[in-house]
């Protein structure tokens, strides 16, 4: 039955992969509140094919949820909102199944960490400060992602929080090309051998892959240079000119014009991208232990393979992207490089296996579909960690330079909106209510918006003190008043 359904989802497979499918429709997710941010932000993973959704709300449906919440209606007044954005969203999408929750997410984030264990992603929207903080401290002792999101009146806020997130797959706009021009392999060294040029009849040569040409060009150049490549801009115009010599009729031969313009590539000593190299010299490399995730287990096999196995090279993606030559030709060519490939991924999966021994760990609790496919990525590999919540909101962690700057970026920055909106979020920890709400006095919560927010910047190491220009401007705080706290569905869906 999978055909079918990855038929269904083509079109994003050609974004993020099957691998990422596959990701999605296994993870559990985890909404907080079912108000217009969170159904929006629900929808988006329910269309696409997430596994399962969980939807917590305490609330029933209102007559202020009717005009702002698209997925609700009118004979829903009175019911579980829990429930009925539950149904509506499952609707959308007979393949994601889905549960709802009707309690007080605010009781359960107190009293109740355990019930976040199970889940992939747990989404929160329009929670207060106080129970965000004990949330993003639940979520970060599980280790489990959490996104933070609310809309205010016309602005809305976002934020990622995650111990770490670890990246295989990338998605490089421009492919990372490893064909080992440079020093080839014994095999490619023999493949590119077998074609002798001069003997070929024009049709032929014509068709010889680019990759044999550079290595014949590489040959040559050696041969008139003391064994050394081209290394000055003038030395790499005179390869280049060889190369173009090497050719019978330059203009009409679309294969010399391909290793004309990939002559780079056959003097360019090997080099991993920076992101790589963070993740191979990331101390956690040096200190798994049995909790380690797979990731850094496979990144550490990887480094292991690229001293003892790869001269200083990590493995070979076996892709070998199209070009100019004959069917034969092309596809004796790719073998070569798969094969490679292969001995490569077999080095690795015994190094991983290794590793697991020496960890007391099952030497088949990381899969060889997981093997594979980071071997194939192996140069796309990143990994990313974010600040904590309480590293962001504490006073003593705060990136002042960065703050300080940000008020000069334009005349009403994303900082100030940024700086108003955590003013409001502590006004609401005071009051139980954000300024402007309902009938609260707006020109009363004015003053009030005004302190907090000028405390908040003071408390950042005296921020406002030593820097007087540093400020929230009264259009930003009296607007946000103006909002009340208004969640509007058209600005939650963006």
């Amino acid at each position: 039955d999978a055909l079918p359904i990855y038929n269904k989802y083509d079109r994003q497979l050609r974004l993020w992969g099957a691998n990422g499918q596959k990701a999605l429709m296994e993870a559990k997710v985890c909404l907080i509140n079912a108000g217009p941010t969170g159904t929006e932000s629900l929808k988006n993973l329910v269309l696409p094919g997430v596994g399962h959704i969980t939807v917590v709300d305490g609330q029933k449906v209102e007559s202020a949820d009717l005009g702002n919440n698209f997925f609700v209606e009118s004979d829903s007044l009175g019911k579980s909102r829990a429930e009925v954005v539950k149904d509506l969203l499952l609707e959308m999408n007979p393949d994601v199944q889905g549960i709802s929750i009707a309690q007080d997410p605010l009781h359960i984030i107190e009293n109740n960490a355990s019930f976040f264990d199970d889940f992939t992603l747990i989404i929160a929207t329009q929670l207060p400060e106080n129970s965000l903080k004990q949330l993003a401290a639940i979520c970060e002792q599980l280790r489990k992602p959490l996104i933070n999101g609310h809309s205010y009146g016309f602005v809305g806020f976002v934020r990622l929080y995650s111990a770490e997130h670890t990246i295989v797959e990338s998605k490089l706009e421009r492919a990372i090309d490893d064909l080992c021009l440079r020093d080839p392999f014994p095999e490619l060294q023999q493949f590119a051998s077998r074609f002798d040029l001069n003997s070929l009849d024009d049709k032929m040569h014509a068709h010889v892959p680019y990759v044999v040409l550079l290595l014949h060009c590489n040959e040559l150049w050696k041969q008139q240079n003391n064994n050394s490549f081209p290394r000055t801009p003038e030395e790499k115009d005179r390869y280049r000119a060889l190369l173009k010599s090497m050719a019978r009729n330059f203009n009409d031969e679309l294969n010399f014009a391909e290793a004309f313009e990939n002559a780079y590539k056959a003097f360019a000593e090997y080099e991993m991208p920076p992101e790589v190299s963070d993740v191979m010299n990331c101390p956690e490399l040096d200190e798994l232990t049995v909790d380690s995730d797979q990731f850094w287990i496979l990144a550490r096999a990887l480094r292991d393979f690229k001293f003892m196995h790869g001269g200083g090279r990590l493995p070979l993606s076996g892709v070998l992207a199209d070009m100019t030559a004959d069917t034969e030709s092309y596809l004796a060519l790719q073998r070569v490089y798969q094969e490679k490939a292969e001995r490569d991924y077999v080095a690795v999966a015994n190094r991983v296996r290794g590793i697991l021994q020496s960890l007391n760990k099952p030497t088949d609790s990381i899969s060889d579909e997981y093997i594979r496919l980071v071997c194939k990525n192996s140069q796309q590999l990143q990994f990313i960690r974010y600040r904590t919540l309480e590293e962001e909101y504490s006073d003593s962690t705060a990136h002042i330079e960065n703050i300080s700057e940000g008020f000069y970026d334009e005349d009403t920055s994303n900082l100030q909106w940024y700086i108003a909106y955590r003013a409001a979020s502590r006004f609401y920890s005071q009051h139980n209510r954000y300024p402007g709400a309902k009938d609260a006095d707006i020109a009363g919560d004015f003053p009030q918006l005004r302190q907090i927010a000028n405390d908040l910047l003071q408390n950042m190491h005296g921020l406002l003190e030593s820097n007087p220009n540093v400020s929230v401007s009264d259009e930003v705080l009296q607007e946000l008043c103006r909002y009340g706290g208004a969640e509007l569905h058209n600005i939650a869906a963006i």
